[in-house]
C-alpha cells in the first residue's frame, strides 16, 4: 500500500511540475543483533520497480531498528547519538543523496533556463541592451 501511494504521490507531483528527488525504501531490512547480518523482514514490493522503471531512484534504504526509535524517545537524531552505527550511516547516505541529486535537478533547470533564453534571440538581445546601458550590472 505504502507504495502505491509513492506512486501516485509522484505521479501527483510530476503532473505539477513539482520535483521528485527520489525514493527512500523504509524498513528494508534489520541486522541481526546476535550476528550482524542483514535480515530481509518484508518481500520487496515489484511496485518498487515501477518507480524505478518511471524515472525515480532508491536515495537510501532506512533499516527498521530499535536503536532509530530510542534516539528519537531520547529527542535527538541517530547520526548524534550513535554516528558509527548502520542506521546513522543509512541517514547520512539519504542526506548526501538528497544534496547530491537536488544540485543535479539545479544545475540542469539553470541548463534549460540558459538554453531557452539563448534560443529566443530577442530575450537575449534585451539582456545584451541592459548590459551595455549599465555596465556596472555586468559585474556583478
Amino acid at each position: 500500500v505504502a507504495l502505491l501511494d509513492s506512486l501516485k504521490a509522484a505521479r501527483f507531483c510530476r503532473e505539477r511540475g513539482v520535483p521528485v528527488l527520489g525514493m527512500v525504501e523504509n524498513m528494508a531490512g534489520m541486522a541481526c543483533p546476535h550476528c550482524g547480518n542483514e535480515i530481509q523482514l518484508f518481500p520487496r514490493d515489484p511496485m518498487a520497480d515501477t518507480l524505478h522503471e518511471a524515472g525515480i531512484k532508491t536515495l537510501a534504504q532506512l533499516p527498521l531498528s530499535p536503536q532509530l526509535a530510542f534516539a528519537s524517545d531520547a529527542g535527538g537524531p541517530i547520526v548524534d547519538q550513535a554516528p558509527d552505527s548502520i542506521e546513522a550511516s543509512a541517514f547520512m547516505t539519504l542526506a548526501e543523496a538528497c544534496i547530491d541529486k537536488a544540485a543535479r535537478d539545479e544545475s540542469q533547470l539553470m541548463e534549460q533556463q540558459l538554453a531557452a533564453v539563448l534560443d529566443a534571440p530577442e530575450q537575449l538581445a534585451a539582456i545584451e541592451e541592459a548590459l551595455g546601458n549599465e555596465p556596472e550590472a555586468a559585474a556583478l
